[in-house]
């Protein structure tokens, strides 16, 4: 059986064109903050990222949440824990598998933990299924992304596409059916950006 919170959210066409413009609105105002040196601090609704999710084809972001036997992702935003969820096509039967991260952030690092692990409504004990979860993920994981024993860890500098601004995440609060995050700007190496 599937959570009760496990919820797929269909593209809605009537409101696309101002989902488009919220995520084209909020990749400006990291723009804006990180290239003028200020920290740039974002508050994403779960109603709009499960929006953004469910349009990614259409938004140009087809990699958001999407993986090879994945379907109908869904995030659950709860105080200090994301849940995400997705159906799995593996064997005969189809089932939901979620899990719940915890983002931290200690000096400078965002390590993201996996708290739980479960399939439909029981929940798996994390060492038993963290290896299988780390063989879904490991082939797609960025150079930034490190695997440790009980979730990934962003090692290094991430560079912001608009204007190769080197930041950190500062910062994540996670609270009932939203997130805020700080991403804060790195000095640059003279000469580079």
């Amino acid at each position: 059986m599937r959570p009760a919170w496990y919820q797929p959210v269909p593209i809605d066409f009537a409101r696309l064109p101002d989902d488009k413009s919220a995520l084209f609105a909020v990749e400006n105002a990291i723009s804006a903050a990180l290239n003028a040196g200020r920290p740039a601090t974002i508050t994403l609704d779960e109603a709009q990222l499960n929006r953004w999710i469910a349009a990614r084809g259409e938004l140009d972001a087809a990699s958001l949440a999407s993986s090879a036997g994945w379907s109908d992702p869904v995030v659950r935003l709860e105080a200090g824990t994301i849940r995400l969820g997705a159906r799995l096509e593996r064997g005969k039967a189809p089932f939901v598998m979620s899990v719940a991260l915890r983002p931290v952030v200690d000096d400078g690092v965002l390590d993201v933990r996996i708290e739980a692990i479960s399939i439909g409504r029981a929940r798996v004990p994390v060492s038993l299924l963290l290896p299988w979860v780390r063989s879904l993920t490991t082939e797609s994981l960025p150079n930034e992304l490190a695997l440790h024993d009980r979730g990934v860890r962003v090692v290094g500098r991430l560079v912001w596409p608009n204007g190769r601004r080197a930041f950190r995440v500062s910062s994540v609060d996670v609270e009932l059916g939203h997130v805020t995050f700080v991403l804060e700007p790195l000095a640059t190496v003279p000469g580079r950006r």
